[in-house]
């Protein structure tokens, strides 16, 4: 190789970049066990691009890393759920 980085991850080849992740925040209303936050959990990993989910069962705060997916995406998963974002 001429000196170049490559490395391979999910199929991605880089050479010499780094993906950059964004991470959203979001309150959802209502979610007090572990189904609930399974269900939300399910639910949002379905959405193309999204790659972790985070939730906090205390204070209904959903962090969700990925790249490429939107806010009106999130907000419909957590929906099919049952459950509401009130709030970011």
């Amino acid at each position: 190789m001429d000196g170049g980085h490559v490395s391979e991850s999910a199929g991605f080849h880089h050479i010499g970049r780094k993906r950059i992740l964004s991470t959203k925040n979001y309150h959802v209303e209502g979610l007090t066990c572990a189904n609930g936050v399974a269900s939300v959990e399910d639910e949002i990993g379905i959405v193309a691009g999204t790659q972790g989910v985070d939730i906090d069962i205390e204070t209904g705060r959903v962090t969700v890393t990925g790249e490429g997916f939107t806010d009106e995406e999130i907000i419909e998963a957590v929906a099919n759920a049952g459950y509401k974002v009130s709030g970011r």
